[in-house]
């Protein structure tokens, strides 16, 4: 291998992981006392990482536990729009009246960051049963 390979793939990733731990430290410790130190930091997320899937509560979880949650929820919320974008998505390309009724809306939504439509989910669920925030999430995804 290479000398100048070795510097590329392994030296500079850990020199610029250095540099941001250490300007992190300085923060921590100068500008912003609220903001934790990196030792702090990895004395708190500790016992997520090495029981990655432990359940201690609903909020208390391993950090590949909070992941695999995490994904299912992106699978589900995939799926939605998988059902229902693409027969939309083929209604939109075989009928020309279709297209130019619904195109100025995705013209006009198409803009909108995916983070601003959480909290219209969060609104629209609001009087569900079933967890809000999931749902909102699902929606979120499903338009995006």
């Amino acid at each position: 291998m290479k000398l100048s390979r070795i510097i590329g793939s392994m030296v500079l990733p850990l020199i610029g992981a250095a540099l941001v731990g250490g300007l992190w430290a300085i923060a921590s410790g100068t500008i912003s006392k609220d903001l934790p130190s990196p030792l702090q930091a990895w004395r708190e997320s500790k016992l997520y990482i090495q029981a990655p899937f432990a359940y201690r509560g609903e909020l208390d979880q391993g950090i590949l536990r909070f992941t695999a949650l995490s994904l299912v929820l992106v699978a589900k919320g995939y799926t939605l729009a998988l059902l229902v974008g693409t027969p939309l998505g083929f209604m939109l390309g075989a009928s020309r009246l279709f297209s130019r009724t619904f195109d100025p809306i995705f013209q006009i939504l198409r803009p909108v960051s995916p983070l601003a439509w959480l909290p219209l989910g969060l609104v629209l669920f609001s009087g569900f049963r079933q967890s809000t925030s999931e749902l909102a999430a699902l929606f979120t995804i499903a338009v995006c």
